[in-house]
């Protein structure tokens, strides 16, 4: 037998080169080139195919198991190693598990008042958690390049992912949503604002736009140079992820204007290019505190996503009678709100014992 794939550790090193694993991974992955790829032969493949979407549905449905589940494990994975560096998550962690059940318990109880605040909450959220997260990355990759964004930089460039997240999440909440894809066809959500609400969400987009610039401006004047290339590049993906898809037309009826045909597949391709964008970040940091074996480690986090949501969604089933659907959706609305809260613990708390080669914050 040959011997067993080992990262080597980066504890204790300083990073010699501005990319994590290497420009073309990190570029595809961490910066989510691969998501803009995708995109535009997807759009294509749509057109020219109706069964094109529900196929692609299935194809990341699959692949959730090894990545979107996993994303999720990462973050416990990450308190529990680094929980002599970082006391605090853990006991965060730990203090916040029986809350989390208790909520698990009482939202089976009373599903149908409950599900809908959840779910809702869990949607709105998710812009802002994926644009902090661009942010963050985006701050590292320009300290990493040696030049790293001035405080002033840093707050308008924040607000420039921001701001597009904003867009969405008022489209978002002034639009009818039917995630659940419900047997019996129930929209568990309805609009809770008015139509003319999307002339905020796009002076939202607008200003993220100018606000970008702004602070690019800044940059190069201060340093002389234009900022990394990742910056950049997280602006288009955070920009076509959140504004592109929920542009409404005039003339249309209310609500995004890609239709059922691309809107089917949007809403499970986005959150998977953002997994594995996470799980990019994830397992570098992992190697700042030991070497890892990252066989055994995907194998731990897809056993530890599945048990989250498929183990906890059956058993939710079993003793409740609660539907195949609306189960996985009350997991998967109160896992995420409680990864997005841990995620900005973890990510933004001060750390014992910095090592060099550890990275910046990325999500919130």
């Amino acid at each position: 037998m040959g011997e067993p794939i080992v990262w080597s550790s980066l504890e204790g090193e300083r990073s010699r080169t501005p990319w994590l694993w290497g420009k073309p991974f990190d570029a595809l992955v961490i910066g989510s080139a691969s998501s803009l790829v995708f995109a535009a032969l997807a759009v294509l493949a749509t057109f020219a195919t109706p069964r094109f979407g529900p196929a692609i549905v299935v194809v990341f449905m699959h692949l959730g198991i090894a990545v979107n589940y996993p994303h999720y494990a990462a973050t416990y994975q990450l308190v529990y190693r680094e929980r002599h560096k970082s006391p605090r998550s853990y006991k965060v962690l730990l203090a916040s598990i029986p809350v989390v059940l208790l909520v698990v318990v009482v939202a089976a109880a009373y599903e149908r008042a409950l599900l809908p605040i959840l779910l809702r909450v869990y949607l709105t959220w998710s812009p802002y958690h994926y644009a902090k997260q661009h942010f963050g990355i985006a701050s590292m990759y320009s300290a990493r390049k040696g030049k790293p964004l001035a405080a002033g930089e840093k707050s308008l460039l924040q607000a420039a992912f921001v701001a597009q997240a904003l867009f969405m999440i008022v489209t978002l909440n002034a639009s009818s949503l039917d995630p659940s894809a419900t047997q019996n066809g129930t929209v568990l959500l309805h609009p809770i604002l008015p139509s003319w609400t999307y002339l905020v969400a796009l002076a939202f987009a607008i200003a993220g736009i100018v606000v970008s610039l702004i602070a690019y401006a800044r940059h190069r004047a201060r340093t002389g140079e234009a900022w990394s290339f990742m910056v950049t590049l997280l602006l288009v993906v955070n920009f076509v992820w959140f504004v592109v898809p929920n542009v409404w037309i005039p003339g249309h009826t209310q609500g995004p204007w890609v239709g059922p045909r691309l809107g089917v597949w949007i809403p499970v391709a986005i959150p998977f290019f953002h997994c594995a964008q996470y799980l990019g970040m994830t397992t570098h940091r992992a190697r700042t505190t030991g070497p890892v074996r990252p066989v055994i480690l995907l194998i731990v986090l897809m056993l530890l996503g599945y048990g989250l949501f498929e183990v906890t969604a059956q058993g939710l089933e079993i003793a409740v009678k609660m539907t195949e659907d609306h189960s996985l959706l009350l997991m998967a609305s109160i896992v995420n709100v409680h990864h997005f809260w841990l995620d900005g613990i973890v990510w933004k708390g001060p750390q014992k014992k910095p090592a060099p080669a550890e990275v910046p914050a990325v999500a919130a």
